[in-house]
């Protein structure tokens, strides 16, 4: 934690305080692919960062992390999910957290093991591929449109399925989150997200948030007051959608720029709204209906049956 500016002055402390067997000065490697695997945790100490690349390197190991709450740092480790963040310098705090990562490990190392997972699963978000798609959207000027709102309650065996069906979207970079909303569930609801947040195929931008049980209203108001694209798309989690929804979906969005909510849902038959159909909660109300622009848009099926799509 000291501001030590060279290496003899640090080998020299080493020294004189008989850590010798405790503290190596590697010096550059070729293998840090191999001591990475070797380590239980990995620590980062540094008063200042940009984004650090040992940071990403021992992240993509499955290494749960001990870092200094600096920038770059932040946007890597999320406290309590992919290890812990300390103030810069604070040594007691640096103590408090090991002691909580050795007490993980030896107590409960399934969730030592899922904290490491985190972190890989964070950090593909700097995937190469993932920047690549990033940037190309920067150039032609194509943006994520949609935070997917999912309430759930008690959805174990069907969240996954849900999940899968954002996946294979057509164009499931016109995501930018998809917000799960908890609902104090008494099954494995919750587990089921956090397997699906580690997987390694996962591209979905996931934010798990828990509450108390409140009902389906107040846990999209939750989903609402998260979100951060430009349009909300609601999702039960017991539904999927069809592959093509969202990529249909942005181009009649582009196509009308004057309307601000866009609804349907699958029915057969002549076309009607039905107010039953529509849910509204008062946040919706508050952002988007008092603007009183809004569409229904038809779609047939392959027999040409009348149909419509329903989605905010």
């Amino acid at each position: 934690m000291w501001d030590w500016t060279g290496k003899e002055e640090l080998e020299q402390y080493v020294k004189g305080h008989h850590l010798e067997k405790n503290i190596q000065f590697a010096g550059f490697r070729s293998d840090v692919h191999e001591i990475l695997q070797c380590a239980d945790c990995f620590v980062l100490s540094s008063f200042r960062e940009g984004l650090s690349v040992a940071l990403m390197e021992a992240m993509t190991e499955g290494l749960p992390v001990v870092c200094s709450r600096i920038r770059g740092n932040v946007d890597l480790i999320e406290e309590g999910v992919g290890g812990y963040l300390v103030a810069p310098g604070e040594e007691s705090e640096y103590r408090i957290a090991f002691t909580k990562l050795y007490e993980m490990k030896k107590n409960e190392p399934q969730k030592f093991e899922k904290t490491g997972q985190a972190n890989q699963c964070k950090i593909k978000e700097f995937s190469k591929e993932n920047v690549d798609e990033i940037m190309k959207k920067v150039i032609s000027g194509v943006s994520n449109m949609f935070s997917v709102i999912i309430p759930a309650y008690n959805s174990e065996k069907t969240i996954e399925k849900t999940l899968d069906s954002l996946q294979n979207q057509t164009k499931p970079e016109l995501i930018q989150e998809v917000i799960i909303i908890n609902d104090g569930s008494t099954d494995g609801t919750k587990d089921k997200v956090e397997q699906y947040k580690s997987r390694q195929d996962c591209i979905l931008n996931i934010i798990l948030y828990n509450q108390q049980n409140a009902g389906v209203a107040a846990a999209r108001n939750a989903g609402i007051r998260m979100a951060t694209a430009d349009y909300l798309a609601f999702l039960d989690s017991d539904d999927c959608w069809a592959p093509e929804k969202l990529e249909w979906q942005e181009k009649n969005l582009k196509e009308n720029p004057q309307i601000d909510l866009l609804c349907g849902g699958l029915e057969e038959g002549p076309l009607r709204i039905s107010a039953k159909r529509l849910f509204v909660t008062s946040v919706i109300a508050e952002r988007i209906l008092h603007k009183e622009r809004y569409i229904y848009l038809n779609r047939c099926d392959t027999q040409g049956k009348s149909k419509r799509c329903r989605i905010f």
